[in-house]
């Protein structure tokens, strides 16, 4: 019997099912925002708050250098940064969710290693090293897909992935205070290791653009062979085409084609990133090597500008939040409590900074070098 799906009309590789694919602009878009605000949340929420924990470090590691200390989040924060070229390509390579998932465990087990350290020393590698090289694996892949799935809504749905930063700042210290007046520090590190870990929830919403776009050609060529019925079975949806059901108990013939679609399981979707990983070949593998970064880049000036400003924001904005509190608590000027409220405050303001800058940038109110502009001398002042 002639196969619902023949394999010989879609696409075979995964850049002929990429250069098919047509961003929703919604519908299963939201939930890629879901999982790359919730990565932003636990991940990049965290090291902005980074600052609350680096107090109760140095209680725990009494007498140990101050400027040693410091190193642990610039570390943390170098290695986030400069991983993403590298996690840019290996999203390219493989997928984001893959990248996602390694990352997460990654910088989870640096946190959890980090209970056990009986020296300052020691977090420069489990939180600094470790946790620095998940992070920056977790963060990227989930604001680049969000960028595929999205069009006409890019700005905004940026923005709320991105607002997770904010959302996470603003919630972080305060629960980092419950937790270590609970648990101490070491008993935090464990707990905050194991809420990390739920970022692999978060890469296992990040359904890969070519296997949504061959569930999406699944589904039309379906819609245009068959009449379609819903039946339920042990609480599950199934689709049946019905003409092929008739025929083959007609002919008497054997199921050797794509009769049903199990949308309950997900095993065609693990079939489908099966297929498609079997088709790269080892081409793939030398084009993964010489394309790690695109050079080309460096001959725009707007890139270059962009890149420019973004990385003296970088030196300066995020090393304030993670010294504020110590500064500010060892000068009497505040007490740790209200060193937590200070973060917060700052992260809620960058929270609707975020999401409105996008909800802007959408309906094209001001122009998007301007409204760049503009933010960027608002921050500096």
């Amino acid at each position: 019997m002639e196969s619902l799906l023949p394999q010989k009309s879609l696409p075979s590789t995964r850049e002929e099912l990429r250069r098919r694919f047509v961003p929703p602009d919604g519908g299963y878009g939201w939930f890629i925002v879901f999982g790359a605000f919730f990565a932003q949340f636990w991940i990049t929420g965290l090291i902005r708050s980074f600052g609350v924990l680096l107090l109760e470090i140095f209680v725990l590691f009494e007498g140990s250098s101050i400027t040693l200390g410091a190193w642990i989040p610039a570390i943390l924060a170098t290695f986030t940064l400069t991983m993403s070229p590298i996690t840019g390509a290996l999203c390219e390579r493989f997928s984001e969710r893959v990248v996602m998932f390694i990352g997460s465990v990654l910088c989870c087990i640096g946190f959890i290693l980090s209970c056990f350290v009986t020296r300052i020393e020691h977090l420069l590698v489990t939180v600094g090293v470790i946790s620095g090289l998940g992070a920056g694996l977790s963060l990227l892949p989930g604001v680049l897909i969000t960028s595929r799935y999205f069009k006409t809504k890019r700005a905004l749905a940026n923005g709320i992935c991105v607002s997770g930063t904010a959302c996470g700042g603003l919630i972080m210290p305060r629960v980092i205070q419950l937790l270590v007046a609970e648990f101490g520090l070491r008993g935090t590190f464990l707990l905050l290791g194991g809420g990390i870990l739920q970022v692999c929830i978060s890469a296992a919403l990040l359904r890969p653009t070519e296997v949504h776009q061959r569930i999406v050609e699944i589904d039309e060529k379906r819609k245009k062979l068959n009449g379609e019925k819903k039946v339920t079975t042990n609480g599950e949806m199934k689709e049946v085409a019905v003409e092929m059901n008739d025929t083959k108990k007609e002919s008497g013939e054997k199921n050797t084609g794509l009769v049903e679609f199990d949308l309950g399981t997900g095993d065609k979707l693990a079939e489908t990133s099966a297929e498609l990983t079997e088709t790269e070949g080892k081409g793939s593998k030398k084009k993964f090597c010489l394309q790690i970064i695109d050079w080309s880049l460096l001959k725009s000036p707007s890139f270059l500008l962009c890149s420019t400003t973004v990385g003296l924001m970088a030196m300066c904005n995020p090393h304030f939040l993670y010294y504020m509190p110590s500064y500010v608590t060892e000068k009497g000027i505040v007490t740790k409590s209200e060193a937590a409220t200070l973060v917060s405050i700052g992260a809620a303001i960058d929270m609707f900074g975020r999401i409105g800058s996008g909800w802007l940038a959408d309906r094209n109110f001001i122009p998007l070098g301007k409204m760049y502009a503009l933010w960027f001398h608002t921050q500096c002042n």
